[in-house]
């Protein structure tokens, strides 16, 4: 079946083939980075491990010891360090 219409980006927020959409979401993604920190800080590791990488039924390790109320060293300190940079991302959006 044939479409009608103007063929649009689904990355972009324009259609047409001018990329201003996918621009501006690069510029939007490249302010929100700089906002979070650059990476190999402790509060970038932190971040990482509890938003960005993969854990949907489990993890991180660190976080499923605090909820199960058997934290090990270093544990608090890591999800004190990942709640500063949701903080600091919530306070510039």
């Amino acid at each position: 079946m044939l479409g009608v219409g103007r063929i649009g980006c689904t990355l972009g927020d324009s259609s047409g083939s001018s990329g201003d959409g996918n621009l501006k979401s690069e510029q939007w993604l490249k302010r929100q980075m700089d906002i979070i920190g650059l990476q190999g800080t402790s509060e970038r590791s932190a971040f990482d491990e509890l938003v960005l990488d993969g854990h949907f039924d489990e993890g991180p390790v660190w976080l499923d010891r605090l909820l199960a109320h058997s934290p090990r060293t270093g544990d608090q300190e890591k999800i004190e360090l990942a709640i500063a940079v949701i903080d600091r991302v919530a306070k510039k959006t």
